[in-house]
């Protein structure tokens, strides 16, 4: 009897708990992201340099790599793990720390685990970037 009762509240938490650990790597994915981007801004003002941080092999869920005009790289990112992520194959922050293309990036984190877990982040053209819980940025 206690062994069946304990086998529902498997059952009944099972689906909760997938949805939390979803929620949990979609919003570290995005936090990591976002601490790529604050870093490449950083790098570009303390460098007085363009920086640019570019996905790998043209794919975010790949990796990421902060590196100088030069080709220096600062930061190197590996693969994500059951998450997505769109946005524009590279970001590119002048010596001023800001944006020289006139469109903000934005890029949408997402669980293929659940479709509640879902971040934005985003960059606006003074070149701070901000972490926003929604689909849409």
């Amino acid at each position: 009897m206690t062994l069946a009762i304990a086998a529902i509240f498997v059952a009944i938490a099972a689906p909760a708990f997938t949805d939390l650990i979803a929620r949990t790597r979609t919003k570290s994915v995005a936090a990591e992201l976002y601490a790529a981007l604050s870093r490449t801004r950083s790098e570009a003002l303390m460098r007085n340099t363009q920086m640019t941080i570019s996905a790998k092999n043209g794919a975010w869920q790949s990796g990421w790599t902060v590196a100088s005009t030069g080709g220096t790289n600062i930061d190197d990112r590996g693969a994500t793990a059951g998450v997505s992520v769109s946005g524009p194959t590279s970001v590119a922050f002048n010596a001023s720390g800001r944006l020289p293309s006139v469109t903000p990036p934005m890029f949408v984190v997402t669980s293929a685990a659940s479709t509640t877990a879902t971040v934005c982040v985003s960059v606006d053209l003074g070149g701070r970037p901000y972490i926003k819980m929604a689909a849409t940025c």
